[in-house]
């Protein structure tokens, strides 16, 4: 992200009727009080770069675009780059006033490199919660670079 602190309007919303996450155009949640509005902030990057917290896919895409699915909450961020389009959905599951979420309590990720070429790398991600009860799984393809630094 070039810079640390995007503009607020460089955000889209997602939410669940009970909480919001702020997602930058880059698909970066800087920003998410959960599982309330009044709850402490689990990502806070927005306010505090270095110690807030965020979750982050990172691209070398030429630029991003974000789109909301049509009568829907579900975001879209759409990663452009030569010759390469890659894409991530950001949504939250809406709950009832009164309903608990959907999981409560810590959720963990895991995640692994299944097969890895000179410049290609399959990936696979999982969710669980506390007790090793599998949430949600993912698969992606990343190219790899070498950073400079």
């Amino acid at each position: 992200m070039p810079d640390c602190y995007p503009a607020i309007e460089e955000h889209a919303v997602i939410g669940d009727l009970h909480t919001v996450a702020l997602v930058a155009t880059d698909a970066t949640i800087d920003w998410g009080c959960l599982p309330r509005f009044d709850s402490p902030a689990v990502f806070a990057s927005l306010l505090d770069s270095g110690r807030g917290g965020c979750f982050a896919i990172r691209s070398e895409a030429v630029r991003t675009r974000q789109l909301y699915k049509p009568g829907t909450n579900v975001l879209v961020t759409r990663f452009l780059g030569t010759g390469s389009v890659g894409e991530v959905v950001d949504f939250m599951v809406p709950r009832h006033p009164g309903s608990p979420p959907a999981h409560p309590g810590p959720l963990i990720g895991h995640g692994r490199v299944v097969k890895r070429g000179r410049e290609i790398c399959f990936l696979a991600g999982e969710l669980t919660d506390e007790s090793g009860q599998l949430i949600a799984t993912a698969t992606a393809t990343a190219r790899i670079t070498t950073l400079a630094g």
